[in-house]
């Protein structure tokens, strides 16, 4: 009878070994990595908080209502987000330098407060900046009794106005946590401010109203040289009549600011009117006699009786040609009726009976 011993291969023990230190390994790791998560989820992820107004760059424009403010050459549209409590990493715009913030971090909101995601853009009207304005268009966040300034741009600098004409997008942190119907946008120029509620859209803009307002041109007729009007003598009765004293006279416009002026009064707009005067080439009676203007007056222009408030050029010619602008203070609920031109002309020639005033009355109609 034969009897066999049993041996243990070493190799297959060495196998057993390393097998088991494998799996020591892993579970550590495993382990490791489910309380990592387990931490992750209790803490809710890695965040950076944000300081009640401060404003961080957002990679895209904010979702949420829009509102387009008017103001005198440019308006203002600011887009308005809800308010959250988290914005994820992948909306932010991180500067990948920042030794403050990991690029994985997801901003959260003040300590019992909100991130309202903002986007804004100022836009000149016709695509033109006003050249050498100074005044600084505000724009600010409002959220109940806080108020973030969002931006401040001048629209004549034009390295501003580059700029301006991109979107801006930012995620703003607030006290509290305000639904929409709490949010407004105000845009403030030149001294008068105009708001906007978020949710709704409605704009309080007080005398800038007018910028919102459809066609507030009025027109006598006269825009250009084939429909040009003409001076006659200002007594009806008078022998003498002036011949070719033909002018034009752009649309009058309604409007709530002017550049010199500032803004009109509460109730009260500001019309303007651009005239041009061609100048008389002579003066004659029924009998056929002649005289020539050697002179002719600054040109009087009154709205409805009313003299204006400003005036460019029109000055006395000796030519009669002349051109200029007048700007008149005008009720913002009655609209104008008559342009009324005087001038008096100063005549040569044998015979000469005196100046001969002339004037020319304008109906108005309002455009379309």
């Amino acid at each position: 009878m034969t009897t066999t011993t049993s041996r243990t291969d070493p190799r297959r023990s060495d196998r057993l070994r390393a097998l088991s230190l494998l799996l020591a390994v892993g579970l550590a790791v495993a382990v490791l990595v489910l309380g990592i998560m387990v931490w992750r989820a209790a803490a809710g992820g890695p965040t950076v908080t944000a300081d009640v107004g401060e404003q961080l760059p957002l990679r895209t424009d904010a979702y949420g209502h829009a509102v387009t403010v008017q103001l005198p050459g440019s308006q203002v549209t600011v887009q308005v987000g809800a308010p959250v409590e988290t914005l994820g990493h992948e909306l932010m715009e991180i500067e990948y330098d920042d030794p403050e913030w990991d690029d994985q971090q997801d901003l959260a909101a003040p300590d019992d407060g909100s991130l309202v995601p903002v986007s804004w853009r100022v836009q000149a009207l016709g695509g033109f900046a006003r050249e050498d304005d100074p005044n600084p268009i505000e724009v600010r966040l409002v959220a109940g009794d806080q108020r973030v300034d969002l931006a401040s741009i001048v629209i004549g600098d034009s390295s501003s106005a580059i700029r301006a004409n991109d979107p801006t997008s930012v995620a703003v942190g607030i006290e509290g946590r305000p639904g929409a119907e709490d949010l407004r946008v105000e845009v403030e120029y030149d001294g008068l401010t105009q708001t906007a509620a978020v949710e709704s859209g409605e704009i309080d803009a007080g005398v800038a109203q007018a910028l919102y307002d459809g066609n507030l041109n009025f027109t006598s007729g006269c825009s250009e040289v084939p429909s040009s009007c003409a001076f006659v003598a200002a007594d009806p009765d008078s022998p003498r009549r002036p011949g070719r004293a033909t002018f034009t006279a752009s649309n009058l416009t309604l409007y709530p600011y002017d550049t010199t002026l500032g803004w009109a009064d509460e109730g009260t707009l500001w019309a303007g009117v651009r005239l041009q005067l061609f100048g008389a080439s002579t003066v004659v009676n029924a009998a056929g006699d002649t005289w020539f203007p050697n002179r002719s007056s600054a040109v009087a222009v009154t709205l409805d009786g009313a003299e204006p408030v400003r005036r460019e050029g029109l000055k006395a010619s000796s030519s009669g040609d002349s051109v200029g602008r007048v700007v008149f203070r005008v009720a913002a609920d009655a609209a104008p009726r008559e342009l009324v031109l005087d001038q008096v002309l100063s005549l040569t020639g044998d015979g000469v009976q005196g100046d001969l005033p002339i004037r020319a009355r304008l109906p108005l109609t309002q455009v379309g």
